[in-house]
């Protein structure tokens, strides 16, 4: 029997998914929207929550901070999601540097075994 992955497992592997994508020529504004709704549905749905329309997302941040992810981590893709967002300027290349050092930094903080980063994924 497999042991029942955690919320933040779940949400590694969405922020891997979305580092994979960028990587892979993915449009910046999409992927990060996707992935951070698709963090929100996991979160919500592992705990039998609905989330509540009105739940910024700054609340949200504090309860994935409460849950046990990195509260930097956390806030820079949450900056990165408000800013793909809500603005509207085109993400540039800076945008795009800082979303996959900051989802890889969220990959390699929560890492499991089995599940390792290379050393590049890692950007000072």
């Amino acid at each position: 029997m497999r042991p029942r992955r955690s919320e933040i497992d779940l949400i590694v592997d969405e922020a891997r998914e979305a580092l994979d994508t960028l990587r892979a020529g993915g449009d910046l504004r999409d992927t990060i929207t996707r992935a951070y709704a698709q963090m929100v549905n996991l979160f919500t749905d592992k705990r039998g929550q609905l989330r509540d329309r009105t739940l910024t997302p700054r609340e949200f941040e504090q309860r994935l901070a409460a849950a046990g992810l990195h509260d930097s981590h956390i806030r820079r893709l949450t900056r990165l999601f408000e800013l793909v967002r809500y603005s509207p300027h085109a993400p540039g290349p800076r945008e795009e540097r800082e979303a996959e050092e900051c989802l890889a930094a969220i990959v390699a903080a929560h890492q499991t075994s089995g599940n390792e980063v290379q050393t590049q994924d890692i950007v000072s």
